[in-house]
């Protein structure tokens, strides 16, 4: 019959001293001192199971010895110790929560970024001051709409002020897409300006609708 139990092992001042379970396979009077300078302090290593062949059966992968010395070199060089264990379960487990929270937050700002706004809040296309061209943006997708059909007089208009990466920032939220009509060339105009601000707008709204 195999036996599989946990053992404590305590280092101190470089002598390795086993703790034995009550009631383990091992003869606490043979028990095997090794020399480790520095290494680890109180650590838990899995106790090897006793085969009916008399040996030493490694519990976590199959490894066969004759000796505890030698069992005890495997598992320490070879095997996490439970603590380290536990401690690299506790942090993929951190990681995948946070990387669930980050896909949520993610989905969430998707929706608010493309989500509509009140017809007053929305972008009203100018081609000087006090000249509506009759086009209103409310959300993402409908001011891509407009930024392709609105007079070119109006792009050059709103580009030099800055009003479109103002209106996406403050209004829709959407930093990121303002930051990048923000690097666009201040020195770019007319139809090369307008298809570059739809390229990035049109490939930015894409993926806020992929991630929804």
């Amino acid at each position: 019959m195999f036996k599989n139990v946990f053992i404590h092992y305590s280092l101190s001042g470089g002598e390795f001293l086993s703790k034995i379970n009550p009631g383990s396979n091992f003869n606490e009077d043979n028990d095997v001192q090794t020399a480790r300078p520095g290494g680890l302090q109180d650590t838990d290593i899995m106790e090897p199971v006793i085969g009916d062949d008399g040996k030493l059966h490694c519990p976590m992968c199959s490894g066969i010895f004759k000796s505890r010395e030698a069992y005890i070199s495997h598992a320490l060089s070879k095997h996490q110790t439970m603590e380290q264990a536990k401690e690299s379960m506790e942090k993929e487990t951190e990681t995948m929560e946070m990387a669930k929270e980050n896909m949520k937050q993610n989905k969430d700002d998707a929706r608010a970024y493309l989500a509509p706004v009140p017809y007053d809040h929305g972008f009203h296309f100018f081609t000087e001051v006090g000249r509506y061209t009759g086009e209103t943006a409310i959300s993402l997708a409908t001011f891509a709409r407009d930024v392709e059909v609105a007079p070119i007089e109006s792009i050059n208009f709103h580009f030099g002020r800055a009003d479109f990466q103002k209106w996406i920032a403050e209004t829709i939220g959407d930093t990121e897409l303002a930051a990048a009509i923000e690097k666009v060339e201040k020195n770019l105009a007319g139809e090369p300006l307008r298809l570059r601000l739809l390229k990035i707008i049109n490939a930015h709204v894409k993926g806020l609708e992929s991630q929804v």
